[in-house]
């Protein structure tokens, strides 16, 4: 892991939040949080995370100088879940608790070891530990070390800043989905052998023909589909067995063609008995009946007269015997 150093020639000339301080000579806080940060996974430089904490107006004191570490996880909610200040540090929070994934911890030290006044305070960043001993990284100097190797005279860690953050995600690619595409079509054009028509050809026609197939493909799986549907149709209609195909159902509709020829011809005698068109087959079959009916009564009453007849011959014939008995025959 690589820490930023405060005491970076660059730093001279950049301002703390909206003092007139530098990061060079006061932004031991600053730029051990930032380590804190990077240490999880995220990617910020000193600067730009003073420049983040500036437009988020994230600085307050006297000079505008000190970072408003309260309101970090209001501010910048999507990096902070809470702060919390342990001052002075009587060894609770444990050093295995402070060393959790999800806390960054700045200690409070004296700036004695790095040339500072008495009362004067420096902050370096909580890396580890060594036994019981706290390992941290001091921004000034830009060295990791036991905190007991400079300040076990000066009372070693002052107090601590615990900030729990969140996990760092890597933002997610918007293009990455295109970019897998295009990489399997390139790879996929180069597997392809030397005398395959579509490799003399360019990336771009390849991709154009898989495009046509693709179109193609669907086409005729769109009317495979209706197909199917249509068999299944009617297949129901006329329960058939659901392995019949296409050629069970052109031959069921082969009978049917034949029956509505002969339906057709039915039809045109029955409109011609009945000296009549009509425009629908209840009206037709009605006449039909009608017809029906008057042959019907028609035979009805031929047979009657046949009977009637026969009888008036019988009595015709009984009355010629009388007259021939009459007269001697």
């Amino acid at each position: 892991m690589t820490y930023f150093k405060q005491t970076e020639d660059k730093y001279k000339h950049i301002y703390l939040g909206f003092g007139s301080g530098t990061i060079y000579s006061y932004g031991c806080y600053l730029v051990s949080l930032t380590n804190g940060l990077n240490v999880k996974g995220y990617s910020f430089s000193p600067e730009g995370f003073n420049d983040l904490l500036k437009q988020n107006n994230a600085f307050i004191g006297e000079f505008n100088n000190y970072i408003d570490v309260d309101r970090l996880p209001n501010i910048l909610p999507n990096i902070f879940i809470s702060f919390k200040k342990a001052e002075p540090w009587p060894d609770i929070p444990t050093l295995d608790d402070l060393l959790k994934p999800n806390f960054i911890v700045v200690c409070k030290v004296s700036a004695i070891p790095i040339g500072g006044t008495k009362d004067a305070t420096h902050f370096v960043l909580l890396t580890g530990k060594s036994g019981k001993t706290a390992v941290i990284y001091d921004p000034w100097k830009g060295i990791e070390e036991k905190v007991t190797t400079r300040w076990g005279s000066y009372g070693n860690i002052l107090g601590l800043r615990i900030f729990e953050v969140r996990p760092f995600e890597v933002p997610s690619d918007p293009d990455e989905p295109q970019k897998r595409a295009l990489k399997a079509l390139y790879d996929s054009f180069n597997l392809l052998p030397d005398s395959d028509s579509l490799k003399t050809g360019s990336l771009e026609g390849y991709a154009r023909a898989i495009v046509e197939e693709h179109k193609t493909y669907k086409e005729v799986s769109d009317k495979a589909k209706m197909l199917d549907g249509f068999e299944e149709k009617w297949e129901r209609e006329w329960d058939l067995s659901t392995e019949s195909g296409i050629v069970e159902i052109e031959n069921e509709m082969g009978k049917l063609l034949i029956l509505e020829d002969s339906l057709s011809k039915l039809r045109v005698a029955i409109e011609k008995a009945v000296n009549n068109k009509f425009g629908n087959d209840e009206l037709l079959l009605r006449a039909l009946g009608v017809i029906g009916e008057d042959k019907k009564n028609l035979t009805e009453q031929l047979t009657k007269c046949l009977k009637d007849k026969k009888e008036s011959n019988s009595k015709t014939d009984n009355w010629f015997r009388r007259l021939l008995s009459l007269f001697g025959g």
